[in-house]
């Protein structure tokens, strides 16, 4: 049976930048625009000038961080509530307001959002569900606009994957069901097959078992502060280089 989420379910939901009440926004943007090609270049367009960004492909990378969050609250539903969303990008409008608008980071607008409880038996295919439905069709699309490499994209997804599982585990009210979690975390990050992902490999699975290091930059240098990640592998490598030119000169 399709329900609505209540308002205390809403709130919990808005730590993902959910929102259900229209804003003064300076930006909106439509959420059709992200599900056809034409409309997401134009889109991407408008992000990399707003943020005076040197190509699509780093637009691209910074949208990615930006929609993961709408990804969130899917996984967040179902593992938690084992409650499966039904919210399409279609049904939300991304705003932008005054205090976030220098950085483009978007709240998800929904007037009212449904959903629809997962029977056991189905929880697994509905993990799957989200990455088939959510997450691999868009990237196909950003990929084929911009030419970004699949793996920037799943690697920013799992940064925010990693966390929200994480931070869930952490939650003492949620002990009751950390069991589930954390087999939900496990199924993601290694056993889920890449043909879910669109991909031949569990991307995931590659990264999480590099501990925290990360493998690809996310561009995020090229925004106006130009700043690294603390673990962008850019940094890591001049960190290195100095490391060796160091050693080096004792050596001397």
């Amino acid at each position: 049976m399709i329900q609505s989420l209540n308002k205390d379910q809403l709130q919990s939901l808005s730590k993902f930048r959910l929102v259900s009440e229209c804003t003064d926004a300076l930006i909106k943007v439509s959420g059709t625009s992200l599900v056809k090609t034409e409309k997401l270049k134009v889109v991407l367009m408008s992000l990399q000038e707003y943020l005076a960004l040197p190509s699509l492909k780093v637009a691209a990378s910074i949208f990615v961080k930006r929609y993961s969050f709408f990804i969130l609250m899917h996984f967040y539903a179902l593992s938690v509530w084992r409650k499966r969303l039904r919210l399409s990008a279609e049904d939300i409008e991304l705003e932008v307001g005054n205090e976030r608008e220098r950085l483009w980071i978007p709240s998800f607008y929904a007037s009212a959002v449904l959903y629809e409880m997962v029977p056991q038996a189905n929880h697994l295919s509905s993990l799957e569900a989200i990455i088939e439905t959510h997450i691999a069709p868009i990237f196909h699309q950003l990929q084929s606009l911009t030419n970004i490499p699949q793996k920037v994209m799943w690697e920013n997804l799992y940064v925010y994957v990693k966390w929200m599982y994480e931070q869930l585990l952490k939650d003492d009210t949620l002990a009751s069901i950390h069991k589930s979690i954390q087999a939900d975390y496990d199924y993601l990050m290694d056993e889920a097959q890449g043909a879910s992902f669109g991909t031949v490999h569990n991307p995931f699975k590659q990264f999480h078992s590099l501990q925290g290091k990360r493998q690809t930059c996310c561009y995020s240098y090229c925004m106006e502060k130009k700043k690294y990640c603390s673990n962008c592998p850019i940094l890591n490598d001049q960190k290195e280089e100095k490391r060796n030119e160091s050693n080096v000169s004792r050596a001397i």
